[in-house]
């Protein structure tokens, strides 16, 4: 059974008595989890109880679109981005992906840049809200020590970061997307 799936596949039994007292806003759905119950968001909304209008979120309404296609791992252009001065909430959407890489790129010279980076972690879901989670770059090896702190929103459509100003002055670092 996959992580996260719910319980009533197995035990459909289960969800009514979870769900009793679980009462989700705004059309949301009462599913039981294997971790517990949780809120089943109608499209445009998020939150643990699907409070919270993703429309109203400055992450999903003011972000500034990336979309630049030679952020894929697939490039070798290199010099054409200064992603550590980034600064405020920005989107992916090129056809280089929507979505910062999940893993090391385990090479240089790709995405755009001289130094790829990648998120740590997964991207969060809806209902998780906004995230904090590292950037890594890789430089000489996946474990080097150039990062940056990023918080991530699950827009539902999108995925939306915020970048701060990084104290770094090399502008030889770039975020690689995925689709």
């Amino acid at each position: 059974m996959k992580k996260n799936s719910a319980v009533c596949e197995r035990d459909s039994h289960l969800e009514p008595k979870s769900c009793k007292n679980i009462t989700c806003s705004n059309g949301g759905k009462c599913i039981a989890m294997n971790d517990g119950p949780a809120c089943k968001c109608a499209e445009g909304y998020g939150g643990r109880m699907c409070q919270t209008n993703l429309k109203n979120l400055a992450a999903c309404k003011s972000n500034t679109k990336l979309d630049d296609p030679e952020r894929s791992l697939k490039s070798n252009k290199t010099g054409g981005y200064c992603d550590t001065a980034l600064s405020g909430w920005y989107r992916f959407s090129s056809t280089a992906g929507t979505k910062i890489l999940e893993h090391c790129p385990g090479t240089t010279n790709v995405c755009g840049g001289k130094y790829p980076g990648w998120i740590e972690g997964d991207h969060p879901t809806v209902y998780e809200g906004e995230v904090s989670r590292t950037l890594r770059f890789f430089r000489f090896s996946c474990t080097d020590d150039i990062v940056m702190k990023v918080g991530v929103q699950n827009c539902g459509h999108f995925l939306a970061y915020k970048f701060q100003l990084a104290a770094s002055a090399a502008c030889d670092l770039t975020v690689c997307n995925v689709v």
